[in-house]
C-alpha cells in the first residue's frame, strides 16, 4: 500500500497535468487575486478549511463592481479557486456543503 503522502503526491501530479501551462498561469493569477481579496477580509485561504458562499459571492461582486472584469474572466477566476482549493485537500467551496 501507498502512504497517503504519497497517493497526495500522485493526486497532485494529476491534478496538475489536466490544466496547460497557460492555464496554469492564469489559474495562479486569479488565484492570487482571490488569496489578496480574502486576505483583506481577514481570512487567510490557506489555512481556513471551508470557504464561505458569502466570500464567493463577495468576491465576485468585486471583480464585477470594483475591478470591472469581463464574466468569462471571473469564471475563469472561480474554476482557479475550485482547482488551487481541491489541489490544496480542501472541500471544492463552488459546491453547497450540504448536499
Amino acid at each position: 500500500d501507498l502512504p497517503s503522502s504519497d497517493i497526495d503526491h500522485v493526486v497532485t501530479l494529476l491534478l496538475d497535468n489536466t490544466l496547460s501551462r497557460t492555464s496554469i498561469s492564469s489559474y495562479t493569477s486569479g488565484y492570487r487575486v482571490f488569496s489578496r481579496f480574502a486576505a483583506l477580509s481577514g481570512i487567510d485561504v490557506h489555512s481556513c478549511s471551508v470557504i464561505s458562499p458569502l466570500l464567493i459571492l463577495r468576491f465576485i461582486a468585486f471583480c464585477h463592481s470594483v475591478r470591472h472584469l469581463q464574466s468569462s474572466t471571473i469564471r475563469s477566476y472561480l474554476s482557479a479557486i475550485r482547482f488551487f482549493r481541491l489541489r490544496e485537500g480542501f472541500p471544492d467551496p463552488l459546491l453547497d456543503q450540504h448536499g
